[in-house]
């Protein structure tokens, strides 16, 4: 298996505009509100960062998934991550195999994803999303459906997330990745993905790593040019 890397992060906010202005002041440009994430009793706000993305999510239906979050939290912070896979039946094998729950698939025209149960892969949701053709994106709108935009600033390198085992934790999401885990840590095309021992909140995403922004923080996500040590 080839062509693994974070396309996409999605952050869980209370307060979308003012995320979404943030944001976009710190240098990640506004590309799509997606209408399709009603069906979750949410709204979005996305963001490019050359051809990957920062998702803002907030509750927009009482009694929502993302709400939910929220009150786990006591407040903003980090949700999903969506890594981009160039054959997405093989992998759901490899999910099969480990016994991990799926909670959603989600297809649109060129794009399809699964995500994983959080209580069965730790850390975050964990989606696994096969693109046609691949430099597409279409959750990001007609913009990015059969094709890829001209494109500005760099792309996310590496993200960070709390977990209760980080070298258990490493491990699993290196299994359904069908790489080897380093530790408490996962190498894919492109991309770091570490995983760091728990704080006193919900296990989630904590870092991004976008080189050639300075750094900055939304949505309780600390964004970074380098990988902090």
């Amino acid at each position: 298996m080839t062509a693994l890397r974070v396309r996409q992060v999605v952050i869980a906010v209370g307060d979308l505009g003012a995320r979404a202005a943030e944001a976009e002041g710190c240098g990640l440009p506004f590309v799509y509100q997606d209408p399709d994430v009603g069906v979750f009793g949410a709204v979005n706000s996305l963001h490019a960062a050359d051809d990957t993305f920062v998702e803002l999510l907030a509750e927009r239906d009482a009694g929502s998934a993302v709400g939910r979050h929220l009150d786990r939290l006591g407040g903003d912070g980090g949700y999903m991550v969506i890594v981009q896979v160039d054959d997405l039946d093989d992998h759901l094998a490899l999910v099969e195999a480990a016994g991990i729950r799926t909670i959603f698939e989600a297809v649109a025209d060129g794009i399809r994803g699964v995500h994983l149960h959080p209580a069965d892969i730790g850390s975050a949701i964990l989606s696994l999303d096969e693109a046609e053709p691949p430099e597409s994106w279409p959750w990001c709108g007609p913009i990015w459906s059969g094709g890829a935009p001209a494109t500005h600033g760099t792309p996310i390198t590496a993200i960070t997330l709390t977990a209760a085992d980080p070298i258990v934790t490493a491990a699993r999401w290196a299994w359904v990745l069908g790489v080897a885990s380093e530790g408490s840590s996962v190498r894919i095309e492109g991309t770091a993905i570490d995983f760091v021992a728990a704080d006193d909140r919900s296990d989630r995403l904590v870092g991004v790593t976008i080189p050639g922004l300075t750094g900055f923080e939304v949505g309780g996500v600390a964004f970074s040019p380098e990988v902090a040590e």
